[in-house]
């Protein structure tokens, strides 16, 4: 793992969530020097060119016109799949070179894209790392906002939409999503994502959850009643029973408490602490890292237009 170089790759997106200003994000964690930081840690690491990735916002909604619907629908497909078909083919293109891809968004549908290269490469050996305190395993039916970064882990499933569909719109893009993107035969498993840090979860996705065999999860209520290091403990055996996984973590900044990272988009209170945090980033080195496991890693929802002196992009790094 040591000699693994790390690919940096910049997202500038953020449509698919309700604050705009995270498309900023890859900026701050550049200016914060996270590529320094990695490479002194004896992962050399090089961003992708070009950085940020740049790709079509070439939708109506994009440029701020009114959207009036019936019904809830998802906000800005178009401009999602733009960004989707550049994202996916720079992290494969990565992965494939034996690359580590650190992708930095933006807000967090980017991880449709970036997991749906990771399917392509792992299959049914890739495990999600969700840390965040949002689930983002909402349907169209069961998202309040109709944002489409609460629906990725729906779409990587391949979660079929509720029926009947009352909705042509819904259909024709979430079709599009699972089609297009996802790879065939190779969906994310239920039993393979892991939760961390959830805090603010939507009551269909709390009883979709539920019903998941298999899955991990570890509320900050769970990490309230018995500590971080007795958490990830559980993460570590639960990740033991499936020894040929490769774990791609998808971290979210809201996960942290805003006191810390104020700025992202969907402030959670009572988040973790730093040195919480820290701990989780320091165990995850020991399980992932020195054993090789790791299959990529993304940095969510920094967004400096909320932050105070880019303190989010610092503590992110």
């Amino acid at each position: 793992m040591q000699s693994r170089q790390v690919q940096v790759i910049g997202v500038p997106f953020d449509l698919c969530s309700p604050e705009k200003g995270s498309f900023l994000g890859p900026e701050a964690l550049r200016h914060a020097d996270l590529a320094r930081i990695i490479s002194d840690q004896g992962y050399p690491a090089s961003y992708a060119d070009p950085f940020p990735l740049s790709f079509s916002h070439d939708e109506p909604w994009a440029n701020g016109e009114e959207m009036h619907v019936d019904e809830p629908r998802m906000l800005v497909p178009e401009a999602f799949m733009g960004m989707a078909r550049a994202v996916k083919p720079a992290v494969q293109s990565a992965l494939q070179h034996g690359k580590l891809p650190v992708i930095l968004g933006g807000d967090h549908s980017i991880a449709l894209a970036s997991l749906s290269a990771a399917l392509e490469v792992y299959g049914d050996e890739l495990i999600v790392l969700w840390i965040d305190a949002h689930a983002d395993i909402n349907l169209p039916s069961t998202s309040r906002t109709g944002n489409i970064h609460g629906m990725p882990l729906a779409a990587l499933a391949r979660r079929p939409l509720d029926p009947p569909i009352q909705d042509k719109f819904n259909e024709h893009y979430w079709n599009q999503f699972t089609e297009e993107l996802v790879p065939k035969g190779r969906q994310l498993i239920g039993a393979n994502i892991a939760w961390f840090g959830l805090r603010s979860v939507d009551r269909g996705e709390d009883v979709f959850i539920k019903d998941l065999q298999g899955r991990f999860t570890a509320t900050m209520q769970d990490i309230d009643h018995v500590g971080m290091h007795a958490s990830v403990q559980r993460f570590e055996q639960w990740l033991n029973e499936k020894p040929n996984a490769k774990v791609w973590v998808s971290f979210d900044v809201d996960v942290l408490d805003p006191v810390l990272a104020p700025g992202t988009g969907t402030i959670v209170r009572g988040g973790l602490t730093y040195r919480e945090g820290h701990y989780l980033a320091e165990r995850l080195h020991e399980i992932l890292f020195a054993s090789g496991r790791i299959a990529g890693l993304e940095v969510m929802e920094v967004n400096p237009l909320q932050d105070h002196a880019n303190a989010t992009a610092s503590v992110a790094t």
